[in-house]
């Protein structure tokens, strides 16, 4: 480990982080980096270490440009070769066609492409803990050859996570009238006809590593909050699916600029609405 201490008698802490080849994880995961960087105390200093690829660089850069006062580092690990894959299209956003998407997908959870980088990177940053995607299913393995603690990072709520570990489920409910039931949530019953599921039959083996790693790590956390989503953050932890829980969300984007007022207006509006008569919509991976 490279926790050291300063001149000063603090204690630096070094936290690595490893999102996905998307905008839509490596957002949640640089402010998150923010975050750790400015809870530093004068005891304690965080050094938060993110982690992407080069063509991945600028989307980082662009967030931290946010916060002036922020001192994350930034490293870079080369992004495999994969063939069909045009060079420099290291991001889902930039992917032309949804044949490159599966690429990217591919080559991000394939282990024998990214372990020997991931391994070599995180050797050489030496850090005290890894926050990692939960694609990157050898992470936990890599920490616990160094002996450092791992901690996976979903980058969206406790509802869909619940919902896709039922749906990956090979045994899930079938009703009579060919439905999948979600799993029991503390609200009404939610019924999916089959038609309208994806052919998820490819996911299942990834996302059994997935869980099989969540279960591994030292812990689990989520880009929601309690107050979004209490019993559905109440119901992972309670299954037992991982060893502890931390609901660290929202880790969102930044206003443009300090005097956007935008949040105050949207708050405004909800004002004056009642209680539970609006519906959030995501259309992102980012809910």
């Amino acid at each position: 480990m490279a926790s050291s201490i300063t001149s000063s008698g603090s204690k630096t802490l070094r936290v690595l982080l490893l999102p996905h080849f998307a905008t839509g994880h490596i957002h949640p995961f640089t402010e998150l980096a923010v975050s750790l960087a400015a809870s530093s105390s004068p005891n304690a200093t965080v050094e938060a270490i993110i982690a992407v690829t080069p063509a991945n660089v600028p989307i980082v850069q662009s967030l931290l440009e946010r916060h002036s006062a922020a001192t994350v580092k930034i490293v870079t690990y080369p992004f495999p070769t994969v063939e069909g894959l045009p060079k420099g299209v290291e991001n889902l956003g930039k992917a032309a066609t949804q044949a490159d998407s599966m690429r990217i997908n591919i080559a991000a959870s394939t282990e024998s492409l990214m372990r020997p980088v991931h391994e070599t990177l995180v050797r050489a940053q030496s850090p005290d803990a890894i926050i990692t995607d939960l694609l990157f299913t050898w992470s936990a393995d890599i920490a616990d050859e160094l002996g450092v603690p791992c901690v996976t990072f979903h980058v969206t709520g406790a509802f869909s996570m619940l919902a896709m570990r039922h749906l990956m489920m090979e045994d899930a409910a079938i009703d009579g009238d060919d439905t999948v039931t979600a799993p029991p949530f503390p609200t009404p019953q939610i019924r999916v006809p089959r038609t309208e599921l994806p052919d998820l039959s490819i996911f299942r083996y990834v996302f059994g590593k997935v869980h099989s790693m969540q279960a591994a790590c030292f812990g689990l956390a989520v880009n929601t909050f309690s107050g979004l989503e209490q019993q559905y953050c109440d119901m992972y932890t309670g299954q037992g699916y991982v060893q502890r829980s931390y609901f660290v969300g929202p880790q969102l984007q930044s206003s443009e600029s300090p005097t956007d007022d935008s949040k105050s207006q949207y708050i405004g509006w909800l004002d004056t609405k009642s209680d539970h008569s609006v519906v959030y919509v995501s259309f992102g991976s980012c809910a």
